[in-house]
């Protein structure tokens, strides 16, 4: 920890073996999900271009939801 501050966090964790696993679906399907989709956390629109915001901040980028941030956006 050398001095560093604790931080309190929530992160998401992904179990591709899982039924509802979406990240093999059509594009066109995942942004069907996408605009569908809203849970405990709010809507997973909000959740998605979020996501791609922190990413980009970051420096790294996800081709699939660069995707669909953009498709998003022109809708």
């Amino acid at each position: 920890r050398e001095g560093r501050p604790e931080v309190a966090a929530v992160t998401y964790m992904v179990d591709r073996d899982h039924q509802q696993y979406a990240g093999r679906l059509p594009p066109d399907a995942i942004l069907a999900h996408v605009r569908a989709g809203y849970g405990q956390s709010g809507a997973n629109s909000d959740y998605i271009v979020s996501t791609v915001a922190h990413l980009r901040a970051l420096g790294l980028t996800d081709p699939i939801l660069e995707r669909v941030v953009a498709a998003l956006a022109d809708t």
